[in-house]
């Protein structure tokens, strides 16, 4: 079954306990907001690139097979290990 964990999403340690052995993790952390990004866009740039990057640190060192499903302004984009690793080139 699916579980909402609620953490810091740019905390790598929590992040790799998050998805061992799970088979797509859906990230859907992150911080948005118009008003926000332009009073704070280095505050937005590290939490949003910090976050993804722990996430994806995360699977591939704990569980190189999952899916990861990110949350997308304009949807959610599915990425699986072809993708992932053209993301880590």
């Amino acid at each position: 079954g699916a579980r909402i964990v609620e953490a810091d999403v740019r905390d790598a340690g929590r992040m790799r306990e998050v998805v061992r052995a799970q088979s797509v993790v859906f990230n859907l952390a992150g911080r948005s907001g118009a008003v926000q990004s332009v009073e704070d866009p280095a505050g937005d740039l590290y939490v949003n690139y910090n976050g993804s990057l722990a996430v994806l640190e995360a699977i591939r060192l704990e569980s190189p097979g999952t899916k990861l499903a990110k949350a997308e302004q304009l949807g959610v984009e599915i990425i699986d290990e072809a993708k992932f690793r053209e993301l880590l080139e």
